[in-house]
């Protein structure tokens, strides 16, 4: 992972730095392209390198024949379905440019690129949980996966329940402070995307597994559902306008959830801690409602930190009353933090004698 890391860091960099410099010499758009095919190139050259120095190659010789063919069965319908996401997540953008109001393009453009950030924080979680499952997969180890799944997703809900409802409750000074007061009217489509993204708060443990065990057509096939569902709500735009919108988007992300919570299911055998999620989300609940009757009362933009502080302070407390965390979690924080940062967060977040009450 590490090594992944640093061959992502160096393409980003990269492309960035050749962009720049091209910029500089006058190359004008093209230099924008050519600053892309830079970094993508030494992407590409670094992944080798890192591939090569594993040697997983080292007393392989494939048919070529029948490994391709076996390549392009598993990967055909990814290509296709990444196409399908990539077109339909630009589509929104036309549909509004097609039937809304100027004005309304670019409050949505500034919400999606606010809602992307959110989105965006779950890929890492998603990302270092696929080497894991799938060594467990090529050892044989299902019933590991389906329980690494249930504690996945227990942390994955502490980090990003409360980031969705937070961007909820925030929605308003976060559109005034990082775009301006004239885009405080998205903030309900903002906060409408917010509750929706609480699939997210369980998403990132799921993902993957799909590939894992090489089930590709589903995605695609649930790809294509997720289109459908969003195609057939399509009215609640002309209805609702931006609000509208943000609701078929919404259920779009719903449907494909639950579609592969359905899935999976029947795949892997998944074993969720429903009574520790359950207090999560009530945490992040209280948490909102807080925020919210803070706001209420004495609101301004530039308070957003404020209101993160107090956010964070009530999230915490609430975590603590309904003794959410056991001692493995205790254990895991101590092994990847270390026992400074374990003690502060037991001292935060555990009650004596409640530990392990979950």
């Amino acid at each position: 992972m590490r090594v992944l890391a640093c061959c992502g860091i160096a393409s980003v960099s990269a492309r960035w730095v050749a962009i720049v410099l091209f910029l500089l010499e006058g190359f004008g758009v093209w230099g924008v392209v050519l600053g892309w095919v830079v970094g993508d190139l030494v992407g590409v050259a670094l992944y080798t390198v890192g591939v090569s120095r594993l040697r997983v190659w080292d007393g392989f010789t494939p048919n070529l024949g029948a490994f391709l063919s076996v390549l392009l069965r598993f990967s055909l319908p990814l290509y296709i379905a990444s196409l399908v996401n990539f077109l339909f997540s630009y589509y929104d953008r036309a549909v509004v440019l097609a039937f809304l109001p100027l004005s309304d393009v670019g409050v949505y453009d500034v919400v999606g690129k606010v809602f992307g950030v959110f989105v965006s924080v779950t890929v890492p979680f998603s990302s270092a949980l696929f080497p894991y499952y799938g060594s467990a997969y090529g050892r044989g180890e299902r019933d590991l996966i389906g329980s690494a799944v249930g504690r996945a997703s227990k942390y994955s809900a502490l980090v990003f329940a409360p980031l969705a409802l937070g961007l909820f409750s925030v929605s308003r000074p976060v559109l005034a402070l990082f775009a301006g007061e004239g885009y405080e009217g998205g903030a309900a489509v903002l906060s409408i995307l917010s509750l929706f993204a609480l699939v997210y708060s369980v998403s990132p443990a799921l993902s993957n597994l799909l590939l894992i065990y090489g089930r590709t057509l589903t995605v695609l096939l649930l790809s294509l559902v997720s289109v459908g569902v969003s195609l057939a709500a399509l009215p609640l735009l002309w209805r609702f306008g931006l609000c509208g919108l943000a609701v078929v988007k919404g259920l779009s992300m719903l449907s494909s959830f639950v579609l592969s919570l359905w899935v999976l299911s029947g795949v892997v055998g998944l074993r969720f801690d429903g009574r520790a999620l359950l207090k999560i989300f009530c945490s992040a609940a209280v948490m909102a409602l807080a925020v919210l009757l803070v706001e209420r009362v004495w609101y301004s933009a530039f308070l957003l930190p404020f209101y993160v502080v107090v956010g964070a302070a009530v999230y915490a407390l609430s975590l603590r009353f309904l003794s959410v965390l056991d001692d493995q979690d205790a254990l895991l924080l101590e092994r990847v933090f270390g026992a400074r940062v374990a003690s502060i967060a037991r001292k935060l977040l555990y009650r004596r004698g409640a530990a392990g009450a979950c």
